[in-house]
């Protein structure tokens, strides 16, 4: 309830929250404000949303304990994207950042605990007609292990779709993070490439990558937080005692 709470005063009272807030999240706190239950407030919702936000559960959970990181999820897109294809989705990536975060760099361990985690929350959250993302993942890993980047990207954006919808989202963040081969700031540049939602598949596919080389310019990062009002070291700071590899 906290986390309701905090998102529905951000969304009054922020003066960008209108124009960075996705439609599904916007509406389903407009439902909560005229009081409808959340459990039917995020019905029906298959953006990805729910993924962008996810990070944080995934610095918070382990990976190797999918049941509890799967029910965290659960409870954050509850509220906003309560369909089976958005939880599945931000279970994804909530557990690579989660791997990341423990220290994981393997790609193909990567791609082999999506598929699994895909499969796995695949019946958690509404039933929603949706395909099959642990599928969809598997297709667009056969892209990148079998095409050059430029054709990847090409074949991506053709077959798969670069939008706002999970089911598009998630295939292409885990591309991305294999051409980018773990590199944040090539992961945000290939995603700036593709056209349609680049911005949120450039956030998880950065996130992901950063976890895995965090060796950020400086001045980049001076950038980011001057232009964001955003302290990095202070953020970190107020995370890490959550973190479950935190000694």
């Amino acid at each position: 309830m906290d986390y309701i709470k905090h998102l529905t005063e951000w969304i009054s009272n922020a003066k960008d929250s209108k124009l960075v807030s996705g439609p599904s999240t916007l509406r389903a706190v407009q439902a909560i404000k005229n009081g409808v239950p959340i459990n039917k407030t995020g019905y029906g919702n298959t953006t990805n949303g729910a993924a962008m936000k996810i990070s944080p559960i995934g610095l918070i959970s382990e990976y190797n304990q999918l049941d509890e990181l799967m029910k965290n999820v659960y409870d954050i897109c509850l509220p906003t994207h309560n369909s089976s294809i958005a939880v599945s989705g931000a279970c994804v990536v909530a557990a690579c950042i989660s791997y990341v975060a423990a220290g994981g760099k393997d790609l193909n361990e990567m791609w082999e605990l999506a598929i699994k985690v895909a499969e796995d929350s695949k019946g958690i959250g509404a039933e929603f007609p949706s395909p099959s993302l642990s599928f969809r993942i598997q297709y667009v890993r056969d892209i990148v292990d079998n095409c050059l980047e430029e054709e990847a990207i090409i074949r991506i954006v053709n077959e798969l779709g670069t939008g706002v919808e999970t089911i598009e989202t998630i295939p292409a963040v885990l591309a991305v993070v294999q051409l980018a081969n773990g590199d944040p700031m090539k992961a945000a540049k290939i995603s700036a490439s593709l056209g349609a939602d680049t911005d949120t598949i450039g956030a998880i596919s950065a996130s992901i990558c950063g976890g895995m080389t965090p060796n950020f310019d400086e001045s980049d990062v001076s950038i980011i937080e001057e232009i964001n009002s955003l302290d990095f070291d202070k953020l970190a700071e107020k995370a890490l005692p959550f973190s479950p590899y935190y000694i």
